[in-house]
């Protein structure tokens, strides 16, 4: 299921968490490698609230609707990787404008 953010929104905190077959968290090696699908809808910046890498924001930078997936790649301590995807659905933000628009041609009365 996708991760809903509005247009101009950003959510912090978001980390990859390896684990084993048994659950048990596996905290060896490197920060996750971080991406996005399309960067015009979602990005992804390390989060400065986690010094040691293991954190990101995504933001929804607008203009633009639609679908990114955001994908982590964690390499394990034998070198193998794990991938991990999360879809980010960014929607309308609150803020509305009305516009109008004149679509015809001026004619004598």
């Amino acid at each position: 299921m996708a991760f809903v953010l509005k247009d101009g929104q950003k959510v912090r905190g978001v980390a990859a968490n390896a684990t084993d077959a048994d659950g048990n968290p596996i905290t060896d090696g490197p920060p996750a490698a971080w991406s996005s699908s399309d960067e015009t809808l979602v990005t992804v910046a390390p989060d400065a609230d986690a010094a040691d890498g293991s954190q990101v924001v995504t933001t929804a930078p607008g203009p633009g609707l639609g679908t990114a997936t955001v994908t982590a790649v964690v390499t394990m301590p034998d070198g193998s990787s794990l991938t991990a995807v999360q879809d980010f659905q960014v929607v309308a933000g609150d803020e509305a404008f009305v516009n109008i628009s004149v679509g015809g041609t001026p004619e004598p009365r």
